[in-house]
């Protein structure tokens, strides 16, 4: 099966099979705005956040116009929100884009 992004069951190497199942996954294919080693590191950093740090409430959002999926969540119930952006290594920032 392929999703939106061009990503496959398996198709990533070094990939964990569960993962392209996980139903999050899956939502951040769905929302097709990003290529898949964006969707991919996302999913990875969104999962950090919720299994191993007990972040509160990490939403995934997107933006159309930069391509991107984001993360907005609390470490704590009484700490301010906070967005993250995932990023491949590979990938360069700039102010300009």
């Amino acid at each position: 099966m392929e999703g939106p992004a061009g990503l496959r069951a398996g198709a990533r190497e070094g990939e964990e099979p569960w993962i392209a199942e996980h139903p999050k996954f899956q939502e951040m294919l769905r929302l097709d705005v990003a290529d898949g080693s964006q969707v991919y590191a996302a999913f990875l950093v969104y999962m950090d956040l919720l299994e191993v740090r007990n972040w509160k409430e990490v939403q995934i959002l997107s933006s159309s116009e930069l391509h991107i999926i984001y993360l907005c969540g609390t470490e704590r119930d009484d700490s301010t929100p906070q967005v993250i952006i995932p990023t491949p290594i590979t990938v360069p920032y700039s102010h300009e884009k």
